[in-house]
């Protein structure tokens, strides 16, 4: 129970030091205690306080027990931390609207669902690609930057490809055209190479998808878009 928020700052500053110290001495298992004592203090002091100096220091103490599993290899407590973490900043964006913030929370969610593809949880993916499709609208919304239309893209991406590897054909083939609908006007704004590459590829998986005996015809479609990008309409 905290007593004195102050002390609890002050205390958490100290054994991060120590928790440091013997993480660089190699003497791990005390390190761990120390990190996990560390967070466990600091998300008392968030809950009672819900400051923004103490989301962020809660942040930083996630981040570093991120970084300790992350040395020791164990990817499902990486996984954990990192959906914790993302957890507190889905938190402070709730609470009001800062780029600075959001942009921090995408930041995160490409992190964590890049681990959960390592992991191959793809269940987890379409949860928090879901949260992160939710958040990026926001963000788009309120920003209405060319920039910001990439993380709405890259949510859906993360969306189809999910559904994919479960077998939901119909949800994948869904979010890979208005993936490929939003890319394909950016593309014709800027006539980027690196577009043109994810947009070819992003076709290449709805022809696959619909390259079956009933849906020919528009597997066909998709196959005359990649060859056009590629500039070679001979076929």
């Amino acid at each position: 129970m905290i007593v004195n928020v102050e002390e609890s700052r002050n205390k958490c500053i100290v054994l991060l030091k120590e928790a440091d110290f013997h993480f660089k001495a190699r003497n791990f298992e005390e390190a761990e205690k120390l990190y996990l004592k560390i967070c466990r203090i600091a998300e008392n002091i968030f809950c009672k306080t819900s400051l923004k100096k103490d989301s962020n220091a809660l942040i930083e103490y996630y981040s570093k027990i991120i970084n300790f599993y992350e040395n020791s290899n164990n990817n499902e407590f990486v996984q954990r931390w990192h959906q914790k973490l993302v957890g507190i900043l889905q938190t402070s964006c709730e609470n009001s609207f800062s780029p600075d913030d959001y942009h921090q929370l995408m930041d995160w969610y490409l992190r964590t669902i890049n681990i959960m593809i390592d992991n191959e949880d793809y269940n987890a993916i379409i949860r928090m690609a879901s949260k992160m499709h939710e958040k990026a609208k926001i963000l788009l919304f309120n920003t209405k930057t060319d920039d910001d239309v990439k993380y709405i893209i890259i949510s859906r991406l993360y969306l189809a490809n999910a559904y994919q590897q479960t077998n939901k054909f119909f949800k994948a083939y869904f979010y890979y055209y208005i993936s490929s609908k939003k890319l394909h006007k950016m593309y014709e704004n800027k006539k980027d190479e690196g577009m043109k590459n994810d947009l070819i590829n992003i076709y290449q998986c709805l022809y696959e998808l619909s390259n079956h005996k009933l849906t020919k015809f528009i597997s066909k479609k998709w196959k005359v878009k990649i060859l056009l990008l590629k500039g070679d309409n001979n076929e």
